[in-house]
């Protein structure tokens, strides 16, 4: 079996989760209609990687600006309490995936897209 793999390499909307969750859209589905069956986006690219982010911190103390530059982040971030893994779930389905297991999903969208929420490991008997 062929596989079409597209690699992402592109910049989130830093501290905009809904504008990021439309670009994430819309780069699938351009690489669905060119045939790719795979598409790989960066670590946390929702809500973007925080490389160079201090947040404000130094040892032994945080700004106020800091912190709210941190609540921004957090709050943009993947949240699976709000419809971000459906969202994404459903646009795999129609443009990439033909079947999407949930627990897999579930668990690779807790590990790539900067969840908030902690991934749960269990064990099927």
């Amino acid at each position: 079996m062929k596989l079409k793999v597209a690699v992402v390499q592109d910049a989130p909307v830093f501290f905009e989760k809904d504008a990021t969750l439309q670009k994430v859209e819309t780069i699938v589905k351009q690489y669905a209609k060119e045939g790719c069956n795979l598409i790989v986006f960066p670590e946390s690219f929702v809500p973007g990687y925080p490389r160079g982010f201090s947040f404000g911190a130094t040892i032994g103390s945080r700004t106020d600006e800091g912190r709210q530059h941190y609540a921004d982040y957090y709050n943009n971030s993947f949240d699976l309490d709000t419809d971000d893994l459906t969202r994404l779930e459903t646009l795999s389905k129609e443009h990439v995936y033909r079947k999407v297991d949930r627990h897999h999903a579930a668990h690779r969208a807790r590990s790539r897209f900067g969840c908030r929420q902690p991934v749960h490991h269990r064990r099927e008997k």
